[in-house]
């Protein structure tokens, strides 16, 4: 986000967290972490969707010349491949390729509203070309409770940790 650094994220999302467990709730938070978040990107999508949002012509004309054409190829030890076409991935600058979400937790009801935040995401990446890591993809409650309410959350049928 504009003037939003990582840093500034994280300072409101504890002082957030903090608020909660002071007055005594429980916070379940939900990290998803994207799979190869740039690597995957289809680029006809990046063009189409920055045309939806307004770009000028211009622009989208020399992003478009940046990202297509582009070839490579691998080299193990000695060995070369032949050189492939790149029709997905963007440069990887200093962007967080992950997410995180949360609910302060009063009662089951709102386990099932973050269970039912999950979802959509896997949406959007089915949608953008995109995959998350379910492996990577975890689950933390803060609370002071020494038994806070559990509950499992799911991603495409399987517990998160």
């Amino acid at each position: 986000m504009k003037l939003r650094s990582t840093t500034t994220n994280l300072m409101c999302y504890v002082t957030a967290v903090s608020r909660e467990i002071e007055i005594r709730r429980q916070v379940d938070s939900v990290y998803i972490d994207f799979a190869k978040a740039f690597d995957t990107v289809p680029h006809i999508l990046i063009i189409s969707k920055m045309k939806y949002m307004g770009f000028p012509d211009r622009f989208m004309e020399w992003l478009w010349s940046y990202l297509s054409d582009r070839s490579a190829y691998v080299v193990v030890n000695s060995s070369q491949s032949r050189p492939f076409n790149i029709t997905s991935g963007v440069p990887q600058l200093s962007f967080a390729d992950d997410l995180k979400f949360y609910r302060s937790i009063t009662s089951p009801l709102d386990h099932a509203a973050l269970q039912d935040d999950i979802n959509p995401v896997l949406i959007w990446c089915g949608d953008n070309g995109m995959r998350v890591n379910n492996n990577k993809c975890k689950i933390i409650t803060f609370s002071r409770r020494c038994n806070p309410a559990y509950h499992e959350y799911s991603m495409e049928g399987k517990p998160l940790d």
